[in-house]
Formats: C-alpha cells, sequence, structure tokens
C-alpha cells in the first residue's frame, strides 16, 4: 500500500527556495527515521543487503537505504531480514513499524506559515539590531513593510495566475505524489 506522503521531493523534481520549508521538514524525518532504526543501520554496515516480504512475496536483496526511502514515503510497516541470517532456522524477520508524518494540505500550510514567520522574526530582529539604537523603530517598520509588501504581492500573483488558469511556480510539482519504485 503505497501512502506517499506531500513531504518527499521526487528525484527528478529541483528544490528552490520556494520548497525550503517542506525540504527542511523532510530532512527533519529522515533523521528522525535514522535515530529510530540506529540498530539497523549498524547492521547493515557490516551486510548491506536485506530482503524485504510485501504480502506473500520477497523482494531483496536490497541496500538499507532503498528501505529507509521506502518508509519516508509511508510504505511501513516493513517485514525486513538481513542475507547474512538467511540461513537461520527460523529466519528472524524483524518487523520496522515506522508511520511517515502524514503532510496534508493543511499541515503543510501551517508549517510552510510557520517556518516563514520564524524566518521573518529572525530577520526583523538581526535588521534591528545591525542599525543604530535611534533608528531601529524605523528601519524595523520599514522591514514590516517591505515583507508585507512582498507577502501581498506574491499573493495577488498567485491568485492572479489562478484566476487565469496558468501554472504559478515551476516547481509546483513538488508537492505532487511520487511514484513507487
Amino acid at each position: 500500500m503505497d501512502m506517499t506522503t506531500r513531504l518527499h521531493l521526487g528525484i527528478d523534481e529541483t528544490r528552490s527556495f520556494r520548497t525550503l520549508p517542506l525540504t527542511i521538514l523532510a530532512w527533519l524525518e529522515a533523521t528522525a527515521l535514522k535515530f529510530e532504526l540506529t540498530s539497523f543501520i549498524k547492521r547493515s554496515r557490516e551486510s548491506d543487503r536485506w530482503f524485504l516480504c510485501r504480502g506473500d512475496e520477497t523482494f531483496g536483496p536490497v541496500p538499507f537505504d532503498k528501505i529507509m526511502r521506502m518508509l519516508l514515503r509511508g510504505e511501513g510497516p516493513i517485514p525486513v531480514l538481513n542475507e547474512s541470517e538467511v540461513e537461520m532456522e527460523p529466519a528472524p524477520w524483524h518487523t520496522i513499524n515506522y508511520r511517515a508524518w502524514p503532510v496534508n494540505a493543511v499541515a503543510a500550510v501551517a508549517w510552510i506559515a510557520g517556518f516563514w514567520l520564524l524566518a521573518v522574526g529572525f530577520g526583523f530582529v538581526v535588521v534591528t539590531l545591525a542599525c543604530p539604537v535611534p533608528a531601529r523603530p524605523f528601519v524595523g517598520a520599514a522591514y514590516l513593510l517591505a515583507v508585507a509588501g512582498i507577502a501581498v504581492w506574491l499573493s495577488l500573483r498567485g491568485c492572479h495566475a489562478a484566476a487565469s488558469g496558468q501554472e504559478t511556480h515551476a516547481d509546483s510539482e513538488a508537492l505532487a505524489e511520487g511514484e513507487p519504485e
């Protein structure tokens, strides 16, 4: 069952400034998964050939990185067996129960909005601290007006493109579901 999340960019999809928040979120999830699967990663250093089971079929051997990519796409739980343990009776299959972070449209918008609000807040602090003390209120106000103007301009540009049926971004496919491997 392929429950591809909206979080992970495909191989052919470009990363850009617009996809930065989701790229960071995908990195955070991959890091959390690596931490959770430390014992498997240590074992894959010795022998990085794994068999995996899907329904009644067994596939492999595959490298553990491919299994991790499947888990990140939401294809869990996955029973796995290291190639070095195939001869054991009974074969010690290990089921990896990992649930990918479900990023639907609402969660993606909330993450993106929160990310950019933090970025704007950090920028505000840096800009106001970099200028002389008497000019800080004016520089801070100018910074916030500039950010608000950019946000309005991008929103209007997006609304105009949506009304005319045009594609807004060259990398808008970044949130599309990926193809199964």
